[in-house]
């Protein structure tokens, strides 16, 4: 077990620098999603690992895109607020029973789930999906998962912002 480990944590660099080259055809669904709605506030979901990512990567979101971005367990999804509210599912490994539970809470709110699994019951269940990008985590604990879910939430604003006019080319290219 100790060198599957060590093995999975030698493969972050190459994993994030995967995420990072193919990063405009992995975001495009929350680029045209976030296109079409122009969301005033911006809800992040999650639980475990992927609530701390979606934690971490908040203040960024919010602003890179300028909007008010609010981060919650999926055992704690309050009222929905604003006029266009965007909810961001994020589970690393795609079948978390609370984030289902809160799909279906918010079913009728404008959302889209990401994923570490291409298929998985959370993706069976959304109308908008992505991956995260990391695939499959094998061994222990979900470092590969958390910071590739973090750099995908960045990815994923930094995409959105540029199709939205909300940043400038320069801004984007440094």
């Amino acid at each position: 077990m100790a060198n599957r480990m060590y093995e999975y944590w030698k493969s972050q660099p190459d994993v994030l620098k995967r995420i990072l080259d193919t990063r405009k055809e992995q975001v495009q669904p929350f680029v045209e999603l976030f296109c079409a709605c122009q969301p005033d506030r911006l809800y992040l979901v999650g639980s475990g690992t992927s609530l701390n990512a979606q934690r971490a990567a908040a203040p960024y979101l919010e602003q890179i895109l300028n909007v008010d971005v609010r981060t919650a367990a999926s055992s704690r999804v309050g009222a929905l607020r604003g006029q266009r509210p965007l909810v961001v599912f994020l589970s690393q490994g795609g079948s978390s029973t609370n984030t289902l539970s809160a799909m279906e809470r918010l079913q009728k709110a404008q959302s889209i789930c990401i994923t570490g699994e291409e298929h998985c019951e959370i993706q069976r269940r959304a109308a908008h999906h992505m991956t995260i990008g990391c695939g499959e985590e094998q061994a222990g604990p979900k470092t590969v998962g958390y910071t590739s879910s973090v750099m995908c939430l960045y990815l994923c604003a930094l995409e959105a912002a540029l199709a939205a006019g909300r940043i400038s080319r320069p801004f984007y290219q440094e």
